[in-house]
């Protein structure tokens, strides 16, 4: 008699190190048997010294799967046609994505069964498994990267003296269940994967770039880096007042740092973008993904009505003494510019928010809205027609909207920068399609 291998059914004629992939994937699919004396033909060899065998599974699925998946697993000697066989019975776990130690969580290291194989699971299954097992949200979602160093950060925990122990990681919310490091560990890691992007330009238009800065690292040390390079081109501008010096910044220090908080605390990592601050002659940009959250309305915002996307990033940052309050950023904003006869504009679509601060010694309230209105209506109509063709050329809309080639190119960077079209080919061949 022979069996016959399936998705839950899987055979071993000797025991090997291999067979943890097996366990990892039954583990992360439906559950299964691993069958050890019967060879991939079905035919029954038998194994010796079982006994041995099976102390020898125990003690290694301890070391080498993660997490712990001993309490899914049983191990039981029977026989059959006379030869004595180990059957492992392993139950698909609750802690999903299980994975090689040696390994970590990465695809090499995660395995799923597809049909009568154990296959390694690809990213964006491994995401899948853990939004089913932790939730959709991103800062207490365990970490696809657990090689994590945190030197930036214990430096400032140092400096207020607090101790960086396992107890405290965990109350801070860097680790999770198993002692796995969670996304909110990666962003304050020195492998926080998400950046800030800082352009200055000459003019009031993206067609004179100056310079370019992008920050990378722990998001505290981008908040430091980025604050002080931003503050290097907040310019001065001095005059009298009779015989009295008047100092005034373009922007004030305390609002560009309010707004670069808000951008790092409220965006929404979940997206793969970075932060975005254009700085013009006459205003300054700050550009984050994510929408608004819990249903609140742009009107609630201005209100100030304030909930947090990443409440353990904003306690984390109130732990630091990086914030006072959260939610005050939009407030202090709109106190800071009352008597200036300018006002900031605020702008949320449902996968971005974008603050413009007026330049308080060259804007002019008639020119800034004008030009904002025209950029973001001429954005807008691009984009609608990406999406009403499928793909696009850049020749094509810069013939469709009377677009000289460097504005038409500019303005493809910045949909692309946001995350709103997504580029397909080379050269000639190149072609634009809508993300939303």
């Amino acid at each position: 008699m022979t069996y016959i291998k399936s998705e839950t059914v899987e055979f071993k004629s000797k025991f090997t190190p291999e067979i943890k992939n097996e366990i990892v994937a039954f583990a992360n699919s439906k559950g299964g048997k691993i069958f050890i004396g019967i060879n991939d033909l079905g035919e029954v060899e038998g194994v010796e010294n079982p006994y041995k065998i099976c102390e020898q599974l125990s003690a290694f699925l301890h070391v080498a799967i993660k997490p712990d998946i001993t309490m899914l697993t049983s191990l039981k000697i029977t026989k059959i046609n006379d030869m004595q066989i180990i059957q492992i019975d392993i139950m698909r776990g609750i802690d999903r994505p299980y994975y090689l130690t040696e390994k970590g969580l990465h695809p090499s290291g995660v395995y799923i069964r597809l049909d009568n194989l154990s296959v390694q699971a690809t990213n964006t299954m491994i995401k899948d498994m853990i939004k089913e097992t932790y939730g959709a949200c991103y800062e207490s979602t365990r970490s696809l990267n657990q090689e994590l160093n945190f030197t930036y950060m214990q430096a400032q925990l140092k400096n207020l003296a607090i101790p960086f122990t396992t107890m405290e990681q965990k109350n801070l919310g860097i680790l999770g269940e198993n002692h796995l490091y969670t996304n909110l560990g990666l962003l304050v890691s020195d492998q926080c994967p998400f950046t800030i992007k800082v352009s200055v330009f000459d003019e009031k238009d993206k067609g004179a770039l100056k310079a370019t800065k992008e920050f990378s690292g722990s998001i505290l040390k981008q908040l430091v880096d980025c604050l002080e390079y931003v503050q290097l081109n907040n310019h001065m501008n001095i005059h009298y007042q009779g015989i009295t010096r008047v100092e005034k910044n373009d922007y004030a220090p305390s609002i560009i740092r309010e707004n670069l908080l808000n951008a790092i605390i409220h965006r929404d990592y979940s997206m793969n973008s970075s932060i975005l601050i254009h700085i013009f002659a006459d205003r300054m940009e700050f550009i984050s993904a994510g929408g608004l959250v819990h249903d609140l309305s742009l009107e609630d915002i201005l209100l100030g009505i304030s909930q947090s996307r990443n409440e353990k990033l904003c306690k984390l940052f109130y732990k630091l003494k990086m914030i006072e309050f959260c939610g005050t950023g939009i407030g202090k904003t709109k106190v800071e510019y009352m008597d200036s006869g300018l006002k900031p504009i605020f702008n949320a679509t449902s996968n971005g928010f974008k603050v413009i601060l007026p330049n308080k010694n060259t804007a002019q309230k008639s020119t800034l809205s004008s030009l904002l209105s025209h950029e973001e209506e001429l954005e807008d109509h691009i984009l609608k027609e990406i999406h009403r063709l499928g793909s696009v050329t850049r020749s094509y809309i810069q013939n469709k909207f009377h677009l000289k080639p460097t504005k038409c190119g500019m303005i493809f960077r910045d949909l692309e920068s946001r995350n709103l079209i997504q580029r397909y080919g080379r050269g000639k061949n190149t072609v634009y399609r809508s993300k939303g």
